[in-house]
């Protein structure tokens, strides 16, 4: 819950993948398709919590938590935008997991 991750949602990701393959490219490439923005599991639950008024009891378990975890694993989004030719309007957190939420009700 600790862990920075960033999230980036799926009709975003759909587009930079469209905007990407419609593009001639040279040469092969690797890119990341990320926002380049981090928010903590403590962010998530922040957000879920403001959208649907429940917050949760969360316990860690450390029997859980890898040995080995990345605790911060954040895109880096100008090879992206250079590879777009723009710098998308991706929504923010909040944004992603209001969608998400609302489509479950």
């Amino acid at each position: 819950i600790n862990t920075v991750r960033d999230y980036v949602d799926v009709h975003g990701c759909a587009w930079m993948l469209a905007e990407l393959m419609s593009k001639s490219h040279r040469d092969p490439f690797t890119v990341n398709l990320c926002s380049g923005r981090g928010w903590t599991g403590y962010d998530v639950l922040d957000c879920l919590t403001e959208i649907s008024g429940y917050r949760p009891l969360i316990e860690v378990s450390d029997t859980f938590v890898r040995k080995n975890e990345v605790w911060r694993l954040v895109g880096d989004s100008h090879r992206l935008h250079e590879l777009l030719h723009a710098n998308p309007q991706l929504p923010d957190l909040k944004q992603i997991l209001e969608s998400m939420y609302n489509s479950l009700k």
